[in-house]
């Protein structure tokens, strides 16, 4: 069996890896679990021994391991990402469901999971790391001055941000200019900024 390429951002989707090597540039790393995962995952190799994620509960954690070890329910999938961090701002901490902040506005909602947006603070909000998990309608736009600079990952859907369309897979950098996100069909979408190598 060939040992998998060293990571800074993997998505999780289906049964989860066992083993998932981390960049060695990383220090901290970010699992995430969506909301509409159907597992539960086991995280080690990470400081602090063995995290639990239920789904919409995210973790950072400094890097004990140049691996991580992962584990869901057989049979179940597991719906993710996980991020390779430089240093953060956070040491080891697990968010569960209950602490992070919905924004709900017309057609569109938003998980705000670090930083500030959409009027709403995280508890992980220090520092320049921001993440959020957005949901939009087909036809809904969203703006926030928040999502300028981030890089986007379109999870599911399609959307247009100015000229460009970016369809479910596809991975970019909104520019300065670029904080408007209008969903063209359904879409559901991750947002970081500041937690790339």
């Amino acid at each position: 069996m060939s040992t998998p390429e060293p990571v800074v951002r993997q998505h999780l989707q289906g049964q989860a890896p066992p083993r998932l090597p981390l960049s060695a540039a990383a220090e901290h790393a970010v699992v995430y679990l969506f909301e509409d995962s159907q597992s539960c995952l086991n995280v080690d190799g990470l400081g602090g021994g063995r995290a639990h994620l239920s789904p919409g509960e995210w973790l950072c954690a400094p890097r004990a391991h140049a691996e991580l070890q992962l584990q869901g329910i057989r049979d179940l999938s597991v719906h993710g990402v996980v991020l390779a961090l430089g240093p953060s701002p956070v040491q080891r901490r697990l968010f569960s469901k209950c602490e992070i902040p919905v924004a709900i506005g017309p057609g569109w909602r938003v998980r705000i999971l670090a930083g500030a947006a959409c009027g709403k603070s995280a508890p992980c909000s220090g520092g320049h790391i921001a993440m959020f998990d957005v949901f939009l309608e087909p036809g809904a736009m969203l703006a926030d001055a928040a999502f300028a600079d981030a890089n986007i990952e379109v999870i599911a859907g399609e959307i247009s941000v100015g000229a460009r369309q970016l369809a479910a897979g596809a991975v970019s950098i909104l520019a300065d200019a670029e904080t408007a996100l209008q969903a063209t069909q359904r879409a559901h979408i991750l947002l970081t900024r500041g937690l790339a190598l």
